[in-house]
């Protein structure tokens, strides 16, 4: 394969051949063209790596110019784009003057990708197919250095990950059909405390009654309704067989900057968070905590438009959980942070504003419940509900989160345990969750006297523990202890009940894992197990992915 075109900066080109003293080949053979340097603009580019410059770069730009580079690579490549040097006539917040504008895929209404005009670009950019389209276009006015990247394309893969608080996506090669045999990952994150909406615009793949050859989770040609995430990231995973092709899927995402939170402690960030927030924002977060507590609240970082009466962008605190709960204060600084503040209540309504004209680079709110609970970080600990082993006569909600390192699993041991046993577990509970809040997979809710211990086992790195009582029984409560162990999945159960996921479940569980779970209840005691959800790669005989369930039972 011959070397890339090579274009020069300057008007000046040296070129140099160098022979050993050893083996000689045929050589080389090259021609050279001269291009107006202020006037060359744009290209069709196919070969796997080169360069993409602005007219005339490193000198200045021209005005009103409109440029168009495509470059298309074999369906299976993804392409690299590394951003040299960048300098173009601030627009901000929405480039209106001069930019660069990147879109994945190979024509002018292809996903968008971003519009640059100022050094909030990447400096690595990675396509999710293997087209790009990139167009430079300049005003009348200011103009700059602009801009140097290289491109590679030697790359074999798709999908990619998308940290903008809009954006789209397509299949490789849309919308002509999709290759045969490949397997993408997109991973969407945004701002924390906002969840993500996603919509296809176009669905069009191998039809199959349970998506066995071609999917996205959907297969065939109805276009589902928008999905929306409980969390700041969403996973997609599209995956093709060996026979038939259609012309794939186009999808589309925004973030939604509206939530509800209960959690012991968190974090809230404005949309595209340290990239300058978008315009016309409205976003509202209540967070609540358990009964009985109070949320300490705090910022590590905080700009928005300074105004005196705060009367384009702001953030408004309130103590409770509606627009007309009691007002903590309303904030407009850009260059200071605002005090911590203490609720009254156990929940706080969080309400950020945006004009569409000015905009910095928003905020970080973290919040930590202060009352019953506690948020643990260490290898080992133990904790147990208030006053044990003396009984507390006071209605009470309380949590603890163990958070420990990833690829370490949480192995908590209830110690004692003596709680109202109640059919519904209604009067007095103590539940826990596989994850970092009470939205995570239930593992077991206890209601009953105990005292000899249990052991449940977390599938990843956190736990959640919630404790309720009316406070007008007199148990002793419970107390318990956790212990850190290596490893992402698998465990001991000796709860009387209890729910085991998959890692990352109801997410794609990973690769090449192994996990093993034991069930052991008191003597006398049998054990009910049933499959609530399944959902795993589809084979005759389950030799790829597979769960097995051993011992002495009947069906």
């Amino acid at each position: 394969m011959p070397p890339p075109v090579v274009t020069s900066i300057g008007n000046i080109m040296m070129v140099k051949f160098v022979s050993d003293s050893s083996m000689a080949s045929k050589g080389f053979s090259a021609s050279y063209i001269t291009l107006n340097a202020s006037t060359a603009c744009g290209s069709d580019l196919t070969d796997p790596v080169g360069f993409i410059r602005s007219p005339n770069y490193p000198s200045h730009y021209s005005n009103s110019r409109l440029c168009v580079w495509r470059i298309t690579m074999e369906t299976g490549k993804q392409i690299l784009l590394n951003v040299t040097s960048f300098a173009m006539e601030q627009g901000l917040p929405k480039c209106l003057n001069d930019y660069l504008e990147i879109r994945d895929g190979g024509f002018e209404d292809s996903p968008l990708i971003g519009r640059y005009c100022d050094s909030t670009i990447a400096p690595i950019i990675r396509s999710h197919s293997n087209r790009l389209y990139l167009k430079m276009e300049t005003d009348d006015t200011i103009v700059n250095t602009g801009f140097s990247i290289y491109y590679d394309a030697t790359m074999s893969g798709c999908g990619g990950v998308m940290t903008n608080p809009t954006g789209s996506f397509i299949s490789p090669n849309y919308p002509y059909p999709y290759p045969q045999s490949v397997e993408c990952f997109w991973t969407i994150s945004v701002a924390l405390g906002n969840i993500i909406e996603l919509e296809f615009i176009h669905l069009n793949l191998e039809s199959h009654t349970s998506c066995e050859y071609d999917y996205l989770q959907y297969c065939g040609d109805e276009t589902p309704r928008p999905l929306v995430s409980k969390t700041n990231q969403l996973y997609i995973k599209f995956r093709t067989d060996a026979s038939n092709a259609a012309s794939g899927f186009h999808a589309r995402y925004v973030t939604r900057c509206t939530n509800h939170l209960k959690s012991y402690s968190g974090v809230i960030e404005s949309p595209n968070f340290m990239k300058g927030y978008p315009g016309s924002q409205d976003c509202v977060w209540v967070v609540e905590t358990t009964r009985g507590s109070v949320l300490n609240v705090s910022f590590s970082h905080f700009a928005l438009e300074a105004s005196d009466n705060c009367e384009y962008d702001y953030l408004e605190l309130r103590d409770g959980t509606n627009a007309t709960s009691p007002l903590i204060g309303k904030y407009c600084y850009a260059d200071q942070l605002p005090m911590p503040v203490t609720t009254n209540s156990s929940a706080i309504y969080v309400h950020f504003v945006s004009d569409d004209s000015v905009a910095l680079y928003g905020f970080r709110l973290e919040y930590i419940t202060y009352g019953c609970g506690n948020l643990f970080q260490t290898p080992t600990g133990s904790f147990g509900s208030p006053g044990y082993p003396v009984s507390d006569p006071t209605p009470r909600e309380c949590a603890w989160a163990i958070r420990v390192p990833l690829g370490s699993r949480i192995v908590m041991t209830i110690d004692d345990l003596d709680l109202e046993q109640h059919l519904t577990c209604d009067v007095e509970s103590l539940e826990i969750f596989g994850g970092p809040d009470d939205t995570s997979p239930r593992l077991t809710k206890l209601c009953h006297t105990q005292i000899m211990a249990q052991d449940v086992t977390s599938t990843g790195n956190h736990m959640f523990v919630r404790f309720k009582t009316n406070g007008t029984l007199g148990g002793r409560g419970f107390h318990a202890s956790y212990k850190t162990i290596s490893g992402g999945c698998g465990g001991n159960f000796t709860a009387r009940s209890g729910v085991i996921t998959s890692e990352n479940y109801p997410n794609s569980y990973p690769h090449s894992t192994d996990c093993a779970w034991l069930i052991t209840v008191e003597q006398g005691h049998t054990v009910a197990f049933t499959f609530e959800d399944l959902d795993m790669e589809v084979d005759s005989d389950c030799s790829f992915d597979y769960v097995t369930v051993s011992g002495r039972f009947s069906v």
